[in-house]
């Protein structure tokens, strides 16, 4: 009954939004950027390495601009992904990190870049390191995603689909800014970009820095069967630059999160003494000539990067047995990494009709420091009374070993114009790698123009996550193999008129070879599969009013291996609305439904502190209901400000999580952000 009002509530919301809209006075200066017929002329790279339209893409491909994300209020990345059909972003109970799920599977299937990098680290099997938590979007330009594989195309961990954020460059940079924003959980931070020519060079430079206390949950009852609150505060340090000239292009970046509170501990008891920190600079050099000789164009980069995590005191993985122990099992670890990339491809046109793309690289992945440190022996029992590290570093106890893997691929790429209205699309990359092998991962797409109006997309693509250090390391197997994942798609999009669009994509994915742990090591295990439907539609009656919305609806295999963090069912609805001419109203709704519990994850652990909770039937969890709400005035050309509501019904929201804690992770209740931006 409760999600039947709220649901009453929003269309209520949308009810008096559409009336106050009808009686309005029609403003002369348009609200958005771009129309929905130029929204679908919006090129992009993400699909193909190459500019297409989003409506000849070869993929399931969304786009969230710059504008989407202003008029949304969004102050990280993680909130305005929730926008796109079929992705889910959950908070983990460790360190409260987003993730990102896409089309019913787990986090570690999603390659997750920034300007083309990938944002994982050589120890971890998610898309990030464990204590990134999101980007700031004030250095955000657009964010691609692709609902789909992605490894014809990026190589590993794309099985899934993935996320290419854009940040501003040189040339990109219009006006310089200022801002700052003040909000709920002594959340505080200051943003800046400026941009300037020199000597024919673009020149570009943001900076954002921000700290925020963190929502601070109540906790029923952790794995100990302790109550409490948890503390998720963390500070965050984004630094870019760029240069670019003629067909030069260099862009220099460093990002830190530190002070990062986790909460938890992986194991599900609280952990107050873990303040995290990663750190992470990348510099890049990019050359782009698509004239370089006739019928060739050129596209060379270098990419260095280094990644640095630490878990600062922590973790603390049991608390305190009593007896002589009086700081409980810890495990402090750090580790650093090097990351260089070059890759070389050329653009063929000198046949009719096709478009080739051959290239290929090199990447050295070096994990060149491990440290950990832990008080407790090898059967696990703290020793003395804790105080006392000791060195593992090496052994084979530590959580991950110096190491380097090796990688050189190539990949060949056609697009060949069959008639005015068909385009097909065929490809395939090879990877060799240096500790578990090779791979190969082909796709094909075809994508027609069936009628003036309607586009029908047939798209089928092999993709495959790589096993992580960590993994590798911790298992006897001979070779730990890749999972490997096929997917085939069929999509329509149909532009009813120039106000009213229509779109949809139906979607079955199946993985094999998926690596678990089992019987004390990591293994390829079993298969899954999931399908589903993604519906979208917006409608934009006048110049001053659009609306948007859509609706996912998965049906996962129900075996041991579903996840059942993803819910079932999902729809988000956004209204964007100018009401006078320097005011413009933007609400979203977002309902996620169906999270049933896995046969897995339905009770509770029975190792949990006491008796009160052990084998505790866990129910499935109610839906969420979220809406936020974001009102922003026009001053002058200069001067902007903006106030917004999340969670504007205080909804109970939960996010699941393991069984060893037993009532789930609380979300944050109603908050308020206000900002004010200053351009010159």
């Amino acid at each position: 009954m409760k999600k039947i009002r709220y649901w009453s509530v929003a269309v209520g919301f949308y009810w008096m939004a559409s009336l106050a809209y009808a009686n309005s006075l029609t403003s002369s200066d348009e609200l958005f950027e771009l129309s929905l017929d130029q929204l679908m002329q919006l090129e992009v790279k993400i699909a193909t390495g190459t500019q297409k339209t989003l409506s000849k893409a070869p993929a399931s491909v969304t786009v969230i601009t710059q504008d989407d994300i202003q008029k949304t209020g969004a102050t990280n990345i993680a909130e305005i992904l929730e926008s796109v059909p079929g992705v889910h972003v959950r908070f983990n109970r460790a360190s409260y990190s987003p993730f990102i799920h896409i089309r019913g599977t787990n986090t570690n299937q999603v390659l997750l870049m920034v300007n083309g990098i990938s944002m994982r680290s050589l120890t971890s099997a998610w898309p990030q390191d464990f204590f990134w938590k999101g980007m700031p979007v004030s250095a955000v330009e657009r964010v691609e995603v692709i609902r789909g594989p992605g490894s014809a195309l990026y190589g590993a961990n794309a099985s899934a689909g993935v996320v290419n954020i854009i940040t501003k460059s040189a040339g990109s940079i219009q006006q310089n800014e200022v801002g700052a924003r003040v909000g709920s959980f002594d959340t505080r931070s200051i943003w800046g970009q400026q941009g300037t020519n020199v000597a024919g060079m673009d020149i570009g430079m943001s900076f954002d820095i921000s700290q925020t206390d963190g929502h601070s949950p109540y906790i029923v009852a952790d794995r100990a069967g302790t109550a409490g609150t948890v503390s998720l505060g963390y500070k965050n340090l984004d630094l870019r630059s760029y240069m670019t000239r003629d067909d030069w292009r260099i862009q220099a970046d460093y990002t830190k999160n530190s002070d990062v509170e986790v909460g938890f501990d992986g194991s599900g008891y609280f952990d107050p003494l873990t303040k995290g920190s990663v750190e992470r600079v990348h510099v890049g050099g990019f050359y782009n000539n698509p004239n370089i000789a006739p019928n060739w164009g050129v596209d060379a980069e270098l990419r260095y990067q280094d990644l640095s995590s630490s878990s600062g005191d922590g973790y603390r993985q049991e608390p305190p047995t009593g007896g002589a122990d009086v700081t409980g099992k810890i495990d402090q670890q750090l580790s650093s990494e090097r990351h260089i990339n070059i890759e070389v491809s050329g653009l063929f046109t000198g046949f009719q009709d096709h478009e080739m793309r051959i290239g290929g690289g090199h990447k050295w992945l070096n994990l060149y420091e491990v440290q950990n440190l832990v008080n407790y022996d090898a059967s696990g029992t703290v020793i003395g009374d804790g105080t006392s590290l000791t060195n593992i570093s090496g052994t084979s106890r530590a959580f991950a070993l110096e190491s380097t893997r090796k990688l050189k691929y190539l990949f060949l790429q056609d697009i060949w114009t069959l008639s005015d209205s068909v385009e097909l699309t065929a490809g395939a990359r090879f990877d060799d790698y240096s500790d578990f092998g090779n791979t190969l991962n082909p796709r094909l797409a075809l994508v027609w123009n069936t009628t003036d109006k309607l586009t029908t997309k047939l798209m089928y693509g092999e993709a495959y996550r790589a096993p992580s250090f960590v993994e590798i390391k911790n298992t006897t197997t001979s070779v730990l193999a890749p999972e490997t994942s096929k997917t085939v798609e069929l999509g329509f999009t149909y532009p009813v008129s120039d106000q009213l669009l229509f779109a949809m994509n139906l979607f079955k994915y199946e993985m094999e070879g998926i690596i678990k742990w089992s019987s004390g090591q990591y293994q390829n295990g079993s298969e899954f599969g999931v399908n589903g439907i993604e519906l979208e539609a917006q409608w934009q009656p006048r110049d001053d009013l659009r609306i948007f919305g859509n609706f996912t609806v998965r049906n996962p295999d129900d075996n041991t291996e579903r996840n059942d963090y993803e819910p079932y069912k999902d729809a988000y609805l956004r209204l964007d609305w100018r009401f006078k001419p320097a005011w413009s109203w933007n609400i979203q709704t977002n309902w996620i439904a169906e999270r049933n519990r896995s046969t897995s994850n339905d009770n509770t652990d029975d190792k949990i502190g006491g008796t009160t909770y052990d084998n505790l039937v866990r129910p499935d969890l109610d839906d969420n209901f979220l809406m936020n709400s974001t009102v922003r005035y026009h001053y002058s050309n200069q001067w902007e400000f903006a106030a917004s509501v999340r969670n504007l019904l205080d909804d109970d929201a939960f996010e699941s999580t393991g069984r060893t804690i037993p009532f789930d992770l609380p979300l944050p209740k109603r908050n308020l952000f206000i900002e004010a931006r200053y351009k010159f």
